[in-house]
């Protein structure tokens, strides 16, 4: 597995709450596919490892802890991010 990358994101100041820039022309070229997903309280919930494309995980309410794991090397790694966090994680593809 290849192993997940925090990419700090760019953040615009505004009066009435700040905004972070998720996506650019650059980052979404050739992805034609952008999804948001809700997760409910205490719970887990998966997603599949892409075998061609590059995931980009972000979250823009509450706190969310991802968790990577590869069986053949017995890696495990958390990333915990919320609002603040000003982050994406980016997960190649296999």
């Amino acid at each position: 597995m290849t192993r997940p990358i925090v990419e700090a994101l760019s953040i615009g100041l505004n009066p009435r709450g700040k905004i972070l820039k998720f996506a650019n022309k650059a980052t979404l070229r050739g992805s034609g596919e952008l999804y948001f997903s809700a997760i409910d309280p205490l719970r887990t919930k998966g997603w599949k490892l892409h075998n061609e494309m590059t995931m980009r995980l972000g979250v823009v309410s509450g706190e969310v802890s991802f968790c990577f794991y590869d069986f053949e090397e017995s890696y495990l790694e958390t990333v915990t991010l919320d609002f603040s966090s000003n982050a994406l994680i980016l997960v190649p593809p296999k």
